[in-house]
Parts: structure tokens; C-alpha cells; sequence
């Protein structure tokens, strides 16, 4: 009688593969934190630094859209076209503010803080921009006038890039409809388009350039009010 050979006691019957991968799943998983920790630590930090970015980008399109309806107002009473602003000094010294320009149309009535002289128009105050923002030199305004509201053009995508120089500035005559438009370039962290369509990158300033901004804005659309006594507007 003959008969086959008892396996070894001991010996291994599993096959290569079974036996590869049982190493291979069951070798020291000591450090394994640390990998997943580097795997994970750049999509989390991103989604950190985005998110406060995200809040950054609220906080000054807000402060952007204050600061403007306290100048449309100025504009559509016809105080920006004449504006007469009495200093702080001793004794008081009455200043008429030159609104043909548009950087004093930016300092006193879209940007102005308590540092200024003048430091504010008749009625208003000090705003947040200035003591965050770079009023001087990323902060554009465009003025121009319009038929009627269902005509006006709200769009900004036609001066984005422009300096200020060859934005429109047509200052105030009286019951006339005019579009406001303050742009403002936010310098970004992330520069992706990810922000929404009030925040839009662009590397084009008109002036500054060389890194990515967000681009916020805010616009409105006025009729003015029936002023006199004033100096006339800038015309278009």
C-alpha cells in the first residue's frame, strides 16, 4: 500500500500571493499618523486659509458698498460739487474741497477718514476704508451719465485694468441719472476664482501690478436732486 506524504507540520500551504499580501498588510504600521497628517495637512490648511480669505473679501466689499452709498448720497444732494468743510485747526479755517478732480472725490467723499484735512463732507463720517485699504492707489471710482435706469449699464468687466485717468468722472448736474461705480483691487492669498463674481483675480490694476487682486466692486444708479446755488458739474 502506498500513500502520498503527510505535509510538514508546520510548513506554510498558503499561496504566494495570500502570503505577499498578508506581509505586505500586516508589516509595522508605526508613523502611519504622520503619513495620513502630510496627506491631508494641504488640502485642510487650503481650505483654512481660503475660508478666512473668503471672510476678508466680505469684510471689504462691505465696507466698499457703505463707503459708496455715503457718497452717492453727497452726490445726489449736490454737496460734492461745492463742498466747504471746516478744518479743526484754531482758530477754524473753512476749506472749499475741489470735487472736478476725481483723487478728492475718492479722499473726501468715497475714502475719507478723521486723519484728512478737510476730514470729512457736511453730514458725513469718517469711513472704515482708509484705516484697512489702500485708498491712494487701488481704489478706482467711475462716474458717467445715463438715459434712463432700465438703459444703465451695471457691468465692470469694461474697467477692470483701467487707471484712473481713463476711468469716466462726470460730476453732478442737477436732475441728472448717473451710474457710481467704486472698484477696489484687494491684493490676494489664494489667487483662484473661487470667491464668487464680486471677486474676480486679475493681475492688471492700471497701475500696480506683478500679483494677483481680488477685484470688488460696487455700483449704484442715482437721480440727482434739483441743487442750486452750487458750482456745475464736470461734464461728460
Amino acid at each position: 500500500m502506498t500513500g502520498s506524504a503527510l505535509p510538514q507540520v508546520g510548513a506554510d500551504t498558503r499561496s504566494p500571493m495570500l502570503t505577499f499580501l498578508q506581509r505586505l498588510l500586516c508589516r509595522d504600521d508605526s508613523g502611519v499618523y504622520s503619513v495620513e497628517f502630510a496627506l491631508l495637512a494641504v488640502p485642510f490648511f487650503g481650505l483654512l486659509m481660503a475660508y478666512g480669505e473668503l471672510s476678508y473679501i466680505d469684510f471689504a466689499n462691505q465696507v466698499l458698498i457703505d463707503s459708496l452709498e455715503k457718497a452717492t448720497r453727497a452726490t445726489q444732494t449736490g454737496v460734492v460739487t461745492a463742498a466747504k468743510v471746516t478744518n479743526t485747526a484754531t482758530p477754524p479755517v473753512t476749506t472749499t474741497v475741489d470735487f472736478t478732480q476725481a483723487s478728492n472725490f475718492i479722499q473726501y467723499a468715497l475714502c475719507p477718514s478723521a486723519g484728512n484735512q478737510p476730514s470729512t463732507l457736511p453730514g458725513m463720517t469718517p469711513s472704515l476704508f482708509p484705516y484697512f485699504f489702500d485708498c491712494n492707489n487701488l481704489l478706482r471710482v467711475d462716474i458717467r451719465p445715463a438715459t434712463n435706469f432700465l438703459g444703465t449699464t451695471v457691468g465692470i468687466s469694461d474697467i477692470v485694468g483701467l487707471s484712473q485717468g481713463s476711468l469716466k468722472y462726470c460730476l453732478a448736474e442737477p436732475n441728472t441719472i448717473l451710474v457710481i461705480r467704486a472698484l477696489y483691487y484687494l491684493p490676494a492669498i489664494l489667487p483662484l476664482d473661487i470667491y464668487g463674481p464680486t471677486a474676480g483675480t486679475t493681475t492688471q490694476t492700471g497701475g500696480a501690478s506683478g500679483t494677483y487682486y481680488h477685484v470688488i466692486y460696487s455700483t449704484s444708479a442715482i437721480k440727482t436732486e434739483g441743487f442750486t446755488n452750487v458750482s456745475s458739474g464736470v461734464a461728460c
